[in-house]
């Protein structure tokens, strides 16, 4: 009996071992990070919103997951993170940056491009121009820049500081009412259909 114990726990450790490092989880725990630093920022100047699809017209699947959104009169900030480890080679204008870890080279799509990505979809779905948005990306592991790091890139909660150095506003309190409004129904939406595919 004491044998057959052991190698249920084993297992089940095991597989909550190869779950807890997975991509998926290890994005989520980046996510958690930045949603812990985004929540410092005064919340009654900035509207949060994490982890939320928005429709995307040139999405096959007609939508864009955007990791963080805070909406202000000093703009829309959308916010990319990244939970890597290595050495991180890449720049505003390359299609394609590099992961280096020991001997091993992986490849990732521009995470700049990509949030603009998530910039143009918003900017059409808010009816927003997309002068009013800012591009950041955050990388919360312990991933090491080996080229200048790019604009608008940064490490951990550095981002924080960027986003308070903004004073001029470029929204009116009504505009902010009515995006947080949108953004609102459409994650509740989103709520809502995750509730009747679990019912189902």
């Amino acid at each position: 009996m004491g044998l057959a114990l052991y190698v249920i726990i084993s297992i089940a450790l095991i597989i909550l071992g190869v779950q807890w490092n997975s991509p998926k989880w290890v994005g989520k725990r980046g996510e958690n990070r930045v949603k812990r630093h985004l929540l410092r920022i005064d919340q009654t100047q900035y509207k949060l919103f994490n982890d939320i699809n928005i429709p995307n017209t040139k999405a096959k699947s007609g939508k864009a997951q955007v990791d963080h959104i805070l909406v202000s009169e000093f703009g829309i900030f959308v916010i990319e993170t990244k939970n890597y480890s290595g050495w991180i080679f890449g720049s505003a204008e390359r299609k394609y940056w590099t992961q280096v870890i020991f001997d091993n080279r992986y490849q990732m799509y521009n995470p700049i491009k990509q949030n603009w990505g998530h910039i143009y979809a918003l900017s059409e779905f808010l009816k927003v121009p997309q002068n009013k948005f800012h591009n950041i990306v955050t990388f919360v592991g312990n991933a090491e820049f080996r080229t200048q790091m790019p604009k608008g890139v940064f490490y951990d909660s550095q981002y924080i500081d960027y986003i308070t150095s903004f004073k001029n506003k470029v929204l009116s309190e009504a505009d902010v009412d009515n995006i947080t409004r949108m953004l609102l129904m459409e994650k509740d939406k989103e709520d809502s259909e995750k509730i009747d595919c679990n019912r189902t």
